[in-house]
Protein backbone atom coordinates (compact mmCIF):
# COMPACT_ATOMS: atom_id res chain seq x y z
CA UNK A 1 0.00 0.00 0.00
CA UNK A 2 2.74 2.31 1.17
CA UNK A 3 4.48 1.43 -2.51
CA UNK A 4 1.61 2.05 -4.24
CA UNK A 5 1.16 5.50 -2.49
CA UNK A 6 4.73 6.59 -3.42
CA UNK A 7 3.95 5.41 -6.98
CA UNK A 8 1.34 7.60 -6.66
CA UNK A 9 2.87 10.78 -5.33
CA UNK A 10 5.54 10.19 -7.95
CA UNK A 11 3.48 10.71 -10.38
CA UNK A 12 1.55 13.37 -9.43
CA UNK A 13 5.13 15.02 -9.07
CA UNK A 14 5.76 14.23 -12.87
CA UNK A 15 2.67 15.61 -14.19
CA UNK A 16 2.58 18.38 -12.33
CA UNK A 17 5.86 19.04 -13.37
CA UNK A 18 5.64 18.42 -17.03
CA UNK A 19 2.20 20.35 -17.21
CA UNK A 20 2.90 23.93 -15.48
CA UNK A 21 6.93 23.85 -15.72
CA UNK A 22 6.12 24.40 -19.74
CA UNK A 23 6.47 27.40 -21.11
CA UNK A 24 2.55 27.86 -22.37
CA UNK A 25 4.19 29.89 -25.63
CA UNK A 26 6.36 26.84 -26.98
CA UNK A 27 5.46 25.64 -30.53
CA UNK A 28 2.40 28.14 -30.68
CA UNK A 29 4.00 29.58 -33.79
CA UNK A 30 5.16 28.17 -37.32
CA UNK A 31 7.08 29.16 -39.96
CA UNK A 32 6.07 29.03 -43.93
CA UNK A 33 8.16 30.41 -46.86
CA UNK A 34 6.57 31.75 -49.46
CA UNK A 35 7.76 33.42 -52.65
CA UNK A 36 5.80 35.99 -54.48
CA UNK A 37 7.22 39.37 -56.01
CA UNK A 38 7.76 42.08 -53.39
CA UNK A 39 5.16 44.73 -53.76
CA UNK A 40 6.40 47.95 -52.79
CA UNK A 41 4.01 50.31 -51.07
CA UNK A 42 1.82 53.24 -53.21
CA UNK A 43 -0.54 55.66 -51.18
CA UNK A 44 1.92 54.90 -48.08
CA UNK A 45 2.25 57.46 -45.20
CA UNK A 46 5.83 58.27 -44.10
CA UNK A 47 6.69 58.09 -40.83
CA UNK A 48 9.56 60.71 -39.05
CA UNK A 49 9.89 62.46 -42.54
CA UNK A 50 13.32 64.12 -42.59
CA UNK A 51 14.39 62.65 -38.84
CA UNK A 52 17.12 60.81 -38.31
CA UNK A 53 16.61 57.35 -37.10
CA UNK A 54 18.84 56.71 -34.57
CA UNK A 55 17.20 56.11 -30.91
CA UNK A 56 13.41 56.98 -32.79
CA UNK A 57 10.18 55.30 -31.30
CA UNK A 58 6.55 55.94 -34.19
CA UNK A 59 3.62 55.51 -33.18
CA UNK A 60 0.93 53.78 -35.48
CA UNK A 61 -2.79 53.27 -33.92
CA UNK A 62 -4.15 51.12 -36.84
CA UNK A 63 -7.37 51.30 -35.95
CA UNK A 64 -8.01 47.84 -34.67
CA UNK A 65 -6.93 45.76 -32.23
CA UNK A 66 -3.22 43.78 -32.39
CA UNK A 67 -3.02 40.40 -30.51
CA UNK A 68 0.87 39.36 -29.99
CA UNK A 69 1.75 36.49 -27.32
CA UNK A 70 -0.99 37.91 -24.47
CA UNK A 71 -1.06 41.12 -25.33
CA UNK A 72 -4.14 42.94 -26.77
CA UNK A 73 -3.12 46.23 -28.23
CA UNK A 74 -4.33 49.51 -30.24
CA UNK A 75 -1.02 51.00 -31.09
CA UNK A 76 2.21 49.83 -32.10
CA UNK A 77 6.08 51.95 -31.79
CA UNK A 78 8.04 51.38 -34.89
CA UNK A 79 12.01 51.71 -34.25
CA UNK A 80 13.65 52.79 -37.64
CA UNK A 81 16.80 51.98 -36.41
CA UNK A 82 16.69 48.49 -35.21
CA UNK A 83 13.93 47.38 -37.85
CA UNK A 84 11.19 46.37 -35.44
CA UNK A 85 7.95 47.00 -33.38
CA UNK A 86 7.34 47.37 -29.99
CA UNK A 87 4.63 46.78 -27.37
CA UNK A 88 6.41 50.47 -25.79
CA UNK A 89 8.93 52.67 -27.44
CA UNK A 90 11.44 50.39 -25.49
CA UNK A 91 13.49 48.03 -27.40
CA UNK A 92 13.95 45.68 -24.73
CA UNK A 93 10.81 46.23 -22.83
CA UNK A 94 7.57 44.01 -23.69
CA UNK A 95 7.22 42.47 -27.03
CA UNK A 96 9.04 43.57 -30.09
CA UNK A 97 8.73 41.84 -33.70
CA UNK A 98 12.22 42.05 -35.32
CA UNK A 99 13.88 42.21 -38.48
CA UNK A 100 17.25 42.86 -36.81
CA UNK A 101 20.10 43.59 -38.98
CA UNK A 102 23.22 44.89 -36.84
CA UNK A 103 23.62 46.62 -33.60
CA UNK A 104 24.67 49.40 -35.27
CA UNK A 105 21.28 49.99 -36.58
CA UNK A 106 19.80 51.35 -40.27
CA UNK A 107 19.93 55.03 -41.42
CA UNK A 108 18.17 57.21 -44.34
CA UNK A 109 21.39 57.22 -45.85
CA UNK A 110 21.19 55.06 -49.01
CA UNK A 111 23.15 57.22 -51.58
CA UNK A 112 21.43 56.79 -54.72
CA UNK A 113 18.11 56.69 -53.80
CA UNK A 114 15.52 58.28 -51.01
CA UNK A 115 15.44 56.22 -47.84
CA UNK A 116 12.10 55.87 -45.47
CA UNK A 117 10.10 53.88 -43.32
CA UNK A 118 6.06 54.33 -44.08
CA UNK A 119 3.05 52.49 -43.37
CA UNK A 120 -0.40 51.63 -44.80
CA UNK A 121 -3.63 50.15 -44.04
CA UNK A 122 -5.67 47.62 -45.99
CA UNK A 123 -8.62 45.60 -46.33
CA UNK A 124 -12.01 46.05 -44.89
CA UNK A 125 -13.26 46.00 -41.11
CA UNK A 126 -12.50 42.31 -39.93
CA UNK A 127 -9.92 41.27 -42.01
CA UNK A 128 -7.31 44.77 -42.34
CA UNK A 129 -3.62 44.48 -42.82
CA UNK A 130 -0.83 46.97 -41.18
CA UNK A 131 1.98 46.97 -43.62
CA UNK A 132 5.12 48.76 -42.22
CA UNK A 133 7.65 49.32 -45.02
CA UNK A 134 11.75 50.25 -45.10
CA UNK A 135 12.57 51.24 -48.36
CA UNK A 136 16.03 51.72 -49.10
CA UNK A 137 17.02 51.75 -45.96
CA UNK A 138 21.17 52.26 -45.02
CA UNK A 139 23.71 50.74 -43.08
CA UNK A 140 25.47 52.99 -40.04
CA UNK A 141 28.82 50.33 -40.54
CA UNK A 142 28.60 51.45 -44.41
CA UNK A 143 30.49 54.73 -44.76
CA UNK A 144 30.10 54.54 -48.60
CA UNK A 145 26.38 54.52 -48.02
CA UNK A 146 26.38 51.90 -50.96
CA UNK A 147 24.56 49.05 -48.82
CA UNK A 148 20.76 49.17 -48.98
CA UNK A 149 18.01 46.70 -47.45
CA UNK A 150 13.83 47.04 -48.73
CA UNK A 151 11.30 45.13 -46.40
CA UNK A 152 8.16 44.94 -45.39
CA UNK A 153 6.37 43.27 -41.90
CA UNK A 154 2.22 42.94 -41.73
CA UNK A 155 0.27 42.10 -38.80
CA UNK A 156 -3.54 40.59 -40.09
CA UNK A 157 -6.22 41.32 -38.00
CA UNK A 158 -7.87 38.63 -39.38
CA UNK A 159 -5.99 35.47 -37.71
CA UNK A 160 -2.95 37.68 -35.80
CA UNK A 161 -0.56 36.26 -38.33
CA UNK A 162 3.29 38.23 -38.95
CA UNK A 163 4.64 38.55 -42.35
CA UNK A 164 7.95 39.68 -43.46
CA UNK A 165 8.50 40.41 -47.42
CA UNK A 166 11.97 41.22 -48.49
CA UNK A 167 12.21 43.17 -51.48
CA UNK A 168 16.19 43.95 -53.41
CA UNK A 169 18.90 44.37 -51.77
CA UNK A 170 22.71 44.88 -51.25
CA UNK A 171 24.35 43.84 -48.33
CA UNK A 172 28.01 43.23 -47.58
CA UNK A 173 29.27 40.81 -45.54
CA UNK A 174 30.66 43.20 -42.99
CA UNK A 175 26.99 44.76 -42.14
CA UNK A 176 26.70 41.23 -39.53
CA UNK A 177 29.83 41.33 -38.46
CA UNK A 178 29.15 38.62 -35.56
CA UNK A 179 26.16 36.96 -37.29
CA UNK A 180 25.62 35.12 -40.82
CA UNK A 181 22.41 37.06 -41.24
CA UNK A 182 19.68 39.26 -39.60
CA UNK A 183 17.51 38.60 -36.29
CA UNK A 184 13.75 37.45 -37.61
CA UNK A 185 10.91 36.63 -35.30
CA UNK A 186 9.43 38.17 -32.35
CA UNK A 187 10.10 38.34 -28.42
CA UNK A 188 8.64 39.06 -25.32
CA UNK A 189 10.48 40.66 -22.84
CA UNK A 190 10.50 40.83 -19.00
CA UNK A 191 10.68 43.44 -16.27
CA UNK A 192 14.34 43.02 -16.42
CA UNK A 193 15.06 43.22 -19.68
CA UNK A 194 15.89 39.97 -20.34
CA UNK A 195 13.71 37.76 -23.13
CA UNK A 196 11.11 36.04 -21.24
CA UNK A 197 10.20 33.95 -24.55
CA UNK A 198 10.85 34.33 -28.34
CA UNK A 199 10.25 32.58 -31.67
CA UNK A 200 13.14 33.25 -34.30
CA UNK A 201 13.91 31.71 -37.82
CA UNK A 202 17.11 30.00 -37.83
CA UNK A 203 19.68 28.08 -40.20
CA UNK A 204 19.28 28.23 -43.92
CA UNK A 205 16.81 31.07 -45.37
CA UNK A 206 15.35 29.30 -47.90
CA UNK A 207 14.50 26.49 -45.48
CA UNK A 208 14.21 28.04 -41.78
CA UNK A 209 13.39 26.58 -38.38
CA UNK A 210 11.82 27.72 -35.11
CA UNK A 211 13.93 28.70 -32.30
CA UNK A 212 12.71 29.88 -28.53
CA UNK A 213 15.53 32.26 -28.02
CA UNK A 214 17.17 35.14 -30.00
CA UNK A 215 19.08 33.74 -32.85
CA UNK A 216 20.59 34.55 -36.98
CA UNK A 217 19.85 33.13 -40.15
CA UNK A 218 22.78 32.07 -41.55
CA UNK A 219 22.52 33.94 -44.86
CA UNK A 220 20.28 37.05 -46.42
CA UNK A 221 16.80 36.12 -47.11
CA UNK A 222 16.35 36.20 -50.88
CA UNK A 223 14.26 39.24 -52.91
CA UNK A 224 10.44 38.23 -53.22
CA UNK A 225 10.99 35.73 -50.64
CA UNK A 226 7.64 35.81 -47.46
CA UNK A 227 8.46 34.48 -44.33
CA UNK A 228 5.07 34.07 -42.49
CA UNK A 229 4.40 33.29 -39.03
CA UNK A 230 1.42 31.60 -38.28
CA UNK A 231 -0.38 30.60 -35.08
CA UNK A 232 -0.06 26.61 -34.15
CA UNK A 233 -2.27 24.63 -32.23
CA UNK A 234 -0.59 24.34 -29.36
Amino acid sequence: MKNMRRVLIALFVITFTYTYGQDPQKSSYDVKVIHQDYQPLEGDIELGKGKDWQGKFWKIEPGFKMKIFDRVLDKIWVSPAEGSLHEVPNPVQGFGVFAFYTHDGLKNGYSKHNSKVSYKIEGTEGDRILKIQWQNAAFHVDNFNTDYVNFQIWYREKDAHIEYHYGKHWVKDIVFMEHDGPAIGIGLYDEASKLKDGFYLSDDPNHPKIKYKETYLKGEPQPDTVYELTKGSS
